[in-house]
């Protein structure tokens, strides 16, 4: 349901958005023993945010776009999403990002040793920015498929595999 709405706002509001939200999708690839993450966050939001704590404009899409780009956005999400399975964080790597319209696809991928029991999720992009900023975290992880609504006054949640 709440997929559903960001889509459907994302479509009818593409260049201005009058609300603020992130998503997270993580998905647990049990072939490959890893799990993905992609971050979907407005680029005006994000450019907001890396501004607000490094002084330095992204400029994304733009022909003067900052050359530190790529390293700027993957430590601001760092810093903003922690993923801990059974109690011990999640090492992940950068994979890299896209831009697609007004908005900016943050890669991530991570280890994920045998079968999980629980994952605890703190997820708090741009709360230092906007006050009304939701975040929301859908995860797919072995036969658990949830969707997390998490936000500044909530910004971690638990969920049992």
């Amino acid at each position: 349901m709440i997929a559903q709405l960001y889509l459907l706002l994302t479509l009818l509001f593409p260049a201005v958005h009058p609300f603020h939200v992130a998503v997270c999708e993580l998905n647990q690839n049990p072939k490959a023993g890893t799990v993905e993450l992609t971050h979907k966050i407005f680029i005006d939001d994000l450019e907001k945010a890396v501004e607000k704590s490094t002084g330095k404009n992204l400029l994304l899409g733009n022909p003067k776009e900052h050359p530190d780009a790529k390293q700027l956005i993957g430590n601001y999400v760092v810093q903003h999403f922690l993923l801990k399975i059974d109690g011990q964080v999640l090492k992940s790597g950068y994979v890299g990002f896209e831009t697609d319209n007004d908005q900016v696809f943050v890669y991530f991928e991570g280890r994920v040793k045998g079968k999980p029991k629980k994952l605890e999720i703190t997820y708090t992009p741009f709360n230092e920015v906007f006050d009304d900023q939701s975040n929301i975290v859908h995860l797919k992880f072995g036969n658990v498929k949830q969707s997390l609504y998490l936000h500044k006054n909530k910004p971690t949640d638990t969920v049992s595999l």
